[in-house]
């Protein structure tokens, strides 16, 4: 059997009906995960409370604090007002000595950074602000509280007996030959349309994929996930901790209809007329739809995007990592 944990809750008071979706949080940890939940209305209705001390006290003792993240709570911590900014002073502390200890939850349904104070940016929420999906994101806060791994990971298998291949033996596979759509009949704009909003979805669960082998590869490396819109996704990536670079990409930009790429850090998520990189369709000579690097001069021109996935992590973020 395992452990109880214990859990305060840290929120600001920004409505009623949010105080009562945190109380609902609380009983439904205690009641159906058997966690020893417990937030500030708990601990001041039965008796005359010190404020201060008690968030001291409930912030080093219990195993994990929870953050709800709302606008108003970042606005509050930022400028250390209340309760919220009292909470805070202490938190700074303890996400310099034990940042584990810290769960943050995204209940807003805003963009991240507006929710997220200052010196809790880069930390990974999980997102509460879809009531639709409520149940889900329980499941993995739960998880989280006592320390058992959402997904099973794979044991490791065998190392394999490789040896090097003759020219005969190699054979170019392209797993993603289906980027290459065959139109049988004039091209339209709808058409490319399709085309790029289906690369799009591609190229971001390929760069997803392709972080996820590297972070195996190297402890050092993280990356965060931000999912401004349909259209539009930022990733921050990290090493050791620290940020080192991004990249936003969506649909659209200064040049029209294509796939826009911005590399760096402190990126401006809601400024599109800057890009490093600007993917296109073009029509070949077989009437079909490829994709096009218009910004990649002295790289390689991949025309599918898991050529391009490659592409922009050699020319534009590996020598972060060497």
């Amino acid at each position: 059997m395992r452990d109880r944990k214990s859990v305060f809750i840290s929120y600001s008071w920004d409505s009623e009906k949010h105080q009562i979706w945190v109380r609902n949080l609380v009983n439904k940890l205690r009641k159906e995960s058997g966690v020893e939940a417990t937030y500030d209305q708990f601990l001041t209705q039965t008796s005359t409370t010190h404020l201060p001390q008690m968030m001291i006290e409930r912030v080093r003792d219990s195993d994990f604090t929870i953050i709800v993240l709302t606008e108003k709570y970042s606005k509050k911590a930022d400028n250390f007002e209340g309760g919220v900014g009292f909470e805070n002073m202490s938190l700074l502390s303890l996400l310099q000595e034990n940042s584990d200890k810290l769960i943050f939850i995204k209940r807003d349904s805003v963009n991240f950074n507006e929710v997220v104070p200052f010196h809790f940016k880069g930390y990974y929420a999980i997102d509460f602000s879809n009531d639709m999906n409520f149940e889900e994101k329980y499941e993995e806060l739960v998880y989280r509280i006592y320390n058992v791994p959402l997904y099973e990971e794979a044991p490791l298998g065998p190392v394999p007996d490789l040896k090097p291949k003759t020219a005969r033996d190699v054979e170019v596979k392209n797993p993603f030959s289906d980027s290459v759509i065959d139109i049988g009949r004039k091209v339209t704009d709808l058409d490319k349309d399709k085309f790029l909003q289906h690369k799009f979805m591609e190229i971001k669960t390929l760069l997803i994929q392709l972080f996820n082998q590297v972070k195996l590869k190297d402890q050092s490396f993280d990356y965060v996930v931000e999912e401004i819109s349909s259209l539009k996704v930022f990733y921050k990536l990290y090493k050791n901790g620290v940020e080192v670079t991004g990249i936003k990409m969506w649909i659209g930009g200064l040049f029209g209809r294509g796939i826009s790429l911005h590399f760096g850090k402190m990126i401006d998520i809601s400024n599109d007329n800057a890009m490093n990189e600007n993917i296109i369709c073009e029509v070949n000579k077989n009437n079909q739809l490829i994709l096009k690097m218009t910004m990649n001069m002295f790289g390689s021109h991949p025309t599918n995007a898991n050529g391009i996935v490659e592409e922009i992590w050699k020319r534009q973020l590996k020598h972060y990592f060497n």
